[in-house]
């Protein structure tokens, strides 16, 4: 790979060769912002160790005109931060304001263009690189942040996000609920109560008046210090823009026990022997004038029933062949269990060779969207006489 795009440092500080050892690069995540403030050409190339690491940095009025850009949407990571929030939309012209930038890593190739009137070069290929973030994305400072070096057009408020399992006893703060720029943004928010150090989250930072002095005070577990005055400070409160913890989706309902009756259904043996008197229940198909048990299981998951009982016959009396007897509808939508349906011949007298029962007719179930096992049959009985 060739040489990268120019890198430009920040105007106000010198240029310096620093060899950092190896050990010590996986801290970097945790010292590499100690301000929020950038100056207008300076570029990401501290953040290369966040990647996918939200990073808010506030810039100051400038008109990126000057700034030398390679990309659209996303930037080399030595393209100036503020020029290209400009360039992109994210920043007006002459404004001061916290953009939210997110560093990546992996080969890319960069397509120039001009926006919003600045222009962006086109780049073959590149390590390193961020976008901005989507608005309302929180990122993550250190316990070490601090106010200091703001630019003096910059009022806030600028909602950040202090992490987790900080130790409150090793920053430090100077004042009581209006601190000095010095002090550490995380520290103040523990001392003033927006957070505990345990729990960290979000806080709302907003430029506050100077004072002729700061005092200390011991409050939540962190002991503040008295301060000289100070033409800048800060308040600190509570955010708003903590994620909402995830909810784990519910189990599943288990599947209904056909065994089980299901609420609202009689069960089985406690349907009438006898054809009722109310009309055939809508679904059912009879022949006109015979009568009929009627089941209608929407949704049922147990057991159906249904038979019709004819006449008994009185084996004193002559035998007479039975009227023929009559089907049996049984609807059963949605039915996922068992359903049944039958009907019962009269009885046969064994001891008049008269009596032999007519042919048995057939019974009609109807089980639409039917899921389990159905049945219908006649059955046919023989009792002895009394």
């Amino acid at each position: 790979m060739g040489p990268g795009p120019g890198i430009a440092p920040h105007p106000s500080r010198s240029a310096r060769l620093l060899i950092v050892p190896a050990w010590l690069l996986a801290a970097l995540p945790a010292m590499s912002q100690p301000t929020l403030d950038v100056g207008p050409l300076e570029n990401a190339g501290a953040y290369r160790e966040r990647t996918e690491m939200p990073v808010t940095v506030v810039c100051p009025p400038s008109d990126g005109t000057e700034a030398r850009l390679y990309g659209t949407e996303t930037y080399t990571d030595d393209s100036p931060i503020c020029a290209a929030a400009i360039h992109a939309g994210r920043l007006k012209p002459g404004v001061a304001a916290a953009v939210t930038i997110i560093p990546g890593q992996g080969e890319m190739k960069f397509q120039g263009s001009v926006q919003n009137g600045i222009e962006s070069q086109d780049y073959e290929r590149w390590d390193f690189w961020y976008r901005f973030a989507p608005d309302g994305t929180l990122a993550e400072i250190t316990w070490a942040t601090a106010w200091r070096f703001m630019p003096p057009e910059f009022e806030g408020p600028v909602e950040l996000l202090c992490p987790p399992g900080g130790d409150a006893g090793k920053g430090l703060a100077y004042g009581t609920d209006v601190y000095t720029t010095e002090s550490k943004v995380c520290i103040a928010a523990v001392h003033t109560g927006a957070i505990s150090a345990e729990k960290g989250g979000p806080v709302i930072v907003v430029r506050a008046p100077g004072q002729d002095g700061f005092k200390g005070s011991e409050q939540n577990g962190v002991a503040s210090r008295n301060a000289g005055g100070s033409r800048d400070a800060f308040t600190v409160t509570a955010g708003t823009g903590a994620p909402e913890p995830a909810v784990a989706d519910a189990p599943p309902e288990p599947p209904p026990d056909p065994d089980e009756p299901v609420a609202g259904e009689p069960p089985a043996d406690s349907l009438p022997d006898s054809p009722p008197d109310s009309p055939t229940a809508p679904g059912c198909v009879t022949p006109a004038g015979t009568p009929a048990v009627c089941i209608t299981t929407a949704g049922f998951a147990g057991v159906g029933a249904g038979h019709v009982a004819a006449p008994p016959v009185d084996p004193n009396e002559p035998a007479t062949p039975p009227a023929p007897t009559p089907p049996l509808a049984v609807a059963t939508t949605g039915f996922s269990g068992v359903g049944a349906g039958h009907v019962p011949a009269p009885p046969v007298n064994e001891y008049d060779p008269a009596d032999i029962p007519a042919p048995l007719p057939p019974v009609t179930v109807t089980t639409p969207g039917f899921s389990g096992a159905g049945a219908g049959y006649v059955e046919e009985t023989n009792d002895e006489p009394q």
